[in-house]
């Protein structure tokens, strides 16, 4: 009994303490907690830093551990995390960060006009000014158009019975919808140049422009006096002059005027549109600018694709002096001319339309007739190209050999030069043989484009500089006409820097309709000063003052003029500054820009497209370096050691009469701050856009503007990838992601100056017509590369299943080339001339040659033997590779090293019949290159008329250069391994039409206004990791696959090159 007292006692404490004890673990696990999340804020750290402080961040967790959750990630209470987006939660409120605060919009006010377009102002007010790096006030001011027609009289075209005032763009066809052409200059003849419509069905955007295009208003067509032109190809065309007659579109009688219609169908919503091609609706206009106001109206493009609207012609009296023609099927005609309530039975013609099968063939043959006016159009076209020659000599100065002067307008000429305006056309005009003429027309704003001065540096890299360029890109593709365009590009040449007018130029030229097929002239000849040795132009310009034009010698450019074989990489340092390889980066730009509007910027695949071409660079670099007993790239990851490759360009600029910067050996990047660039980041900058890249592929997904995850799909994740990382207007988050590539290229390029302390540009390394002459960008790239295959070794392996085809093998795989033994490829040294005439600015005409030493080949032949063993033909796509066998220290490359050097030489389509089929394929057809004739030739004579050497000539420009298709080999025979597959194509077609005219090389450079002409991913089969068991390229190999190794002998000797049939290796621009 006193035993069981004693026990209870001793229990009853043992409880006790126990329940403190859980109470003081439970009170310590909170205070733990407490502090944890405090230390996750920047009051309870005390941290509030000015501008950027890699230093001034909380780290939630242990910088090890593993981040399982983005409320993990460490955070920063620097000022910069408010542009980087990666600030604390109570960031703002500690530092004192406030945003601004703006009232709400005060409401519109009156229309400034009582009759025709004018504007509506409204306003707010600031609350609460930003403090401390906070939120910039808006905008506080808006302005809109409106119309009023409370005071509207009738106007210049009473005569026509018309009294409104608002003018729409002509709806038909496609090809003429632009919109920043006004009509001020036709409105004194419009009266002269209408035909009366009524409205018998408008849609609910006419009723929203305004109340009188409505069902039964009375309209007036004027119509563009470049229709002219349409009216002599069409088989059921009819025409008629003079007063009186019917004027209902049914053909006329008597004399009278004809309606031109136009029918098609609208391929964005499928309605039938039948209207009148090349003509403006309208009413009348009381003055010139209100008609320009209304056709920048934001209406007009709304009005076109959502009208199901029909017009018939009913007042001959308006047609009097205007010819016009028919262009709809006679049985469309009868129901136009044979049912009064046209208004009530559209749907019934709608579908007769699209039922009638000779209507669609007309339609087919009409805009057949219509590329064939643009071709002849073409030649007229081609007046613009003289633009580019000599770009510092003023635009008045006859161009080109044939001697064409611009016929300009006197307010066309700078200030400085406009009070000796005659005296100046007079003295040019002595030694012009022929003139273009040039119209004067209402400028658009050019104040932005106008920023960087006729001096500076441009480069693409750089922001600043990308924007003023888009905005001049967007000026010129919106001009109307090719009148127009012609007109603001004469003006602006004489005003703006040089590089960027022919950069924006040539982006245009390249994207708009009226002018996409003409020939680009090679930027060697329009900057030659960016490709040749410095030295060579005084000597050009002595010859050229001193000899005639038929008696100069071209200048030889030694091809050891930048340094010499003591330094190791000076090895390939032919290939580097070969001018096809740089010329190619120049124009896989143009035709792939970074910033202009959205329809020129946004192509298909084109991220996929950035990340495939410059990892094909690398791997062509990679195997010429082991060519020349040289190791890979190694990355460029560690931003702040010491860069032991130097390079000295030799180079002068010619337009800023300065030489292009150097780089010692040893240099050390720094962070740029150059106030005068608008650059202002760090290096650390760059490391966290870096990791932020790396985090989004090792998660799956990316952040998008508005906070949303983004999955990186097996299928489109390179795409996004390869947007963001060239920081094109297409990336989904400049703000997280940032700049990394461009300003990359600019970090690397002022490292001799970053702070712009010496007044120095950027080097070679800051533009892309000269990047790829400098051996760091290799190092650079090959560190770009690495964040893509990081992406691609998290995407699943190629099953057997995904590389076979079934019932196709491939039997044997050769190569040959004329008189030699089989599968042994030859190489060379060529000596080939060009014309700098272009680019020597204030000297005599004629060709001014200098002659340059460049790699070449001797062309081979693919010889494939496949079986195709189904019981039907089968379509396939020959897909070539050839990559180097052996490593620098002469081992075996395994399949995971091979397949990153592997290199596209050639991709096309075949069809199999059952049994054996031997496929035969030149060299010179290759999909990624262009040839010589094309990168070095004269676009203005020789050209073919017809057959094979027209189709050679008639590329745009995009490519490789074909005489650096095959890497240089060695002296002794430099082994590779030959890759061929057949892929099904079934898994490879891309359903469009196929192209015509000017070619691009497919699959560097994709087709233009096209998909890319390939559905699998590019670098199929070598963009991922092996299956399992796969350690070198033979065990890769499945049924429908080969391999074999070539050799590939380098002859250390010049070989004459051998020109293409009549074309030169010159290019003497007119």
């Amino acid at each position: 009994m006193s035993i069981t007292k004693i026990i209870v006692p001793v229990q009853m404490d043992i409880l006790r303490m126990l329940i403190q004890l859980k109470l003081k673990i439970i009170l310590v696990a909170l205070m733990f907690y407490m502090d944890t999340a405090l230390a996750g804020s920047c009051s309870a750290a005390k941290l509030c830093c000015q501008g950027r402080d890699s230093g001034c961040v909380i780290q939630k967790e242990s910088p090890n551990a593993i981040i399982e959750s983005p409320r993990d990630k460490p955070c920063y209470c620097d000022h910069a995390c408010l542009k980087l987006a990666d600030c604390c939660d109570d960031f703002k409120e500690t530092c004192g960060v406030v945003d601004c605060i703006v009232s709400e919009w005060s409401e519109w006010s009156a229309c400034n006009t009582r009759c025709g377009s004018g504007t509506q102002k409204r306003s707010r007010s600031v609350q609460i000014s930003e403090k401390n790096g906070g939120k910039h006030c808006p905008r506080l001011d808006q302005i809109r158009s409106c119309r009023s027609f409370q005071s509207c009289h009738s106007g210049i075209l009473r005569p026509l019975l018309h009294d409104r005032s608002v003018t729409l763009l002509s709806f038909l066809p496609d090809d003429y919808n632009d919109t920043e052409v006004g009509i001020g200059n036709e409105i004194p003849r419009m009266s002269q140049r209408c035909v009366a419509f009524t409205i018998v069905r408008a849609s609910r955007a006419c009723k929203r422009i305004s109340s009188f295009l409505v069902e039964g208003t009375r309209i007036c067509v004027e119509r563009h006096e470049d229709d002219e032109e349409d009216e002599d190809e069409d088989e059921e065309s009819e025409e008629g002059k003079g007063g009186g007659g019917d004027g209902d579109g049914g053909g006329g009688g008597g004399g009278g005027s004809s309606s031109s219609s136009s029918s098609r169908r609208d391929g964005r919503r499928g309605n039938l549109l039948v209207g009148i091609g090349r003509w403006k609706l309208s009413t009348s206009v009381d003055g010139g600018s209100a008609a320009r106001t209304a056709m920048n109206s934001s209406c007009h493009g709304k009005w076109i694709g959502d009208s199901r609207l029909l017009i018939d012609c009913d007042d001959p009296s308006c047609g009097e002096t205007t010819t016009t023609r028919l262009r709809v099927s006679r049985r469309l005609r009868r129901s136009l001319e044979t049912r009064d309530d046209l208004n009530e039975d559209y749907d019934d013609m709608e579908d007769d339309f699209r039922r009638t099968k000779p209507v669609r063939e007309r339609f087919r043959r009409w805009r057949r007739s219509r590329r064939r006016k643009r071709s002849r159009r073409r030649r007229n076209n081609s007046g613009i190209l003289y633009l580019f020659d000599r770009p510092a000599e003023p635009v008045y100065v006859p161009k080109g050999d044939k001697r064409v002067a611009f016929d300009i307008p006197p307010d066309y000429l700078p200030d400085q030069y406009r009070p000796a305006a005659v005296d100046i056309f007079n003295r040019f005009g002595e030694t012009t043989d022929s003139k273009i003429s040039v119209k004067q027309i209402s400028l658009p704003d050019l104040s932005i484009p106008m920023q960087l001065g006729r001096r500076d540096p441009f480069s693409l890299f750089i922001p600043a500089h990308r924007k003023v360029a888009a905005r001049l890109i967007d000026i010129f593709m919106g001009m109307r006409t090719y009148e127009d365009f012609l007109s603001v590009a004469v003006y602006c040449r004489d005003r703006m820097n040089p590089n960027m007018f022919i950069y924006a130029l040539s982006v245009a030229i390249l994207h708009r309709p009226d002018t996409k097929n003409l020939p680009i002239p090679p930027l060697h000849e329009v900057f030659p000063d960016k490709y040749i040795d410095g030295g060579i132009f005084s000597r050009a310009r002595e010859e050229a003052n001193i000899s005639s034009a038929g008696q100069r010698i071209p200048i030889e450019i030694p091809r050891d003029y930048t340094a010499s074989d003591l330094d190791e990489e000076h090895r390939v340092a032919y290939w580097r500054e070969d001018i096809g390889v740089n010329l190619h980066h120049w124009h896989w730009h143009l035709v792939y820009p970074f910033e202009a509007d959205v329809r020129i910027v946004n192509k298909d695949r084109r991220g996929e497209l950035f990340y495939y071409m410059h990892q094909q660079i690398q791997a062509r670099y990679n195997c010429e370096r082991l060519c020349n007993r040289l190791g890979r790239v190694t990355r460029l990851i560690n931003w702040r050691e010491p860069i032991p490759e130097g390079y000295f360009p030799k180079l002068d600029s010619l337009t800023a009469s300065r030489t292009w910067p150097a780089r010692p050996s040893g240099a050390v990047l720094h962070d740029i701050n150059r106030q005068a660039d608008q650059l202002d980041f760090d290096i650390q900058d760059l490391e966290r856009w870096r990791d932020r890249i790396y985090e989004a592929i090792h998660t799956g997904s990316i952040t998008n503007i508005k906070g949303e995850r983004v999955p990186l799909t097996e299928k489109s994740g390179i795409d996004v990838l390869g947007n963001i990382m060239e920081s094109s207007i297409l990336t989904p988050n400049l703000n997280l992601y940032g700049d990394l590539h461009n300003l990359g290229h600019v970090l690397i390029s002022y490292v001799h100056d970053p702070d712009n302390r010496y007044l120095e540009t950027f080097s070679v390394m800051g533009e892309p017509a000269t990047a790829m002459r400098d051996p760091i960008f290799y190092r650079f790239h090959a560190f770009c590369d690495d964040i893509f295959q990081e992406h691609k070794n998290t995407l699943p392996e190629y099953s057997v299943q995904q590389l076979d085809f079934p019932g196709v093998e491939i039997a044997d795989i050769r190569v040959t080339t004329a008189n030699q033994p089989p599968n042994n490829l030859y190489t060379f040294w060529n000596k080939s001339d060009i014309d700098l005439s272009r680019g020597l600015d204030f000297t005599p005409r004629g060709p001014v040659l200098v002659r340059f030493t460049h790699l070449n080949h001797t062309d081979f032949t693919y010889i494939v033997v496949a079986n195709n063993r189904n019981n039907s033909p089968k379509r396939g796509t020959v897909r070539i590779f050839m990559a180097p066998r052996v490593d620098e220290r002469g081992l075996p490359f395994t399949f995971r090293q091979q397949k990153n050097l592997m290199m596209e030489m050639d991709k096309f389509s075949v069809m199999l019949n059952p049994g054996q089929n031997t496929i035969q394929r030149s060299s010179t057809e290759s999909s990624l290159t262009i040839p010589f004739e094309r990168t070095f030739r004269n676009v203005d004579e020789n050209r073919p008329i017809s057959g094979d050497s027209l189709e050679q000539f008639n590329f745009c420009g995009c490519g490789w250069p074909q005489h650096l298709l095959i890497p240089k080999g060695s002296k002794a025979g430099f082994p590779m391994d030959l890759f061929i597959m057949i892929s099904d194509y079934t898994g490879d077609a891309v359903e469009q039409e196929e192209s015509s005219g000017c070619k691009d090389a497919a699959s560097f450079c994709g087709l233009r206004d096209r998909k890319y002409p390939d559905a699998r991913p590019m670098g199929y089969p070598f963009d991922r990791r092996p299956r399992a068991g796969v350690d070198n390229l033979t065990q890769f190999l499945t049924g429908n696959m080969a391999v074999t190794t070539i050799t590939i002998n380098f002859t250390d000797s010049v070989v004459p090159r051998t020109r293409s049939g009549s074309m030169s290796n010159t290019l003497n621009f007119a």
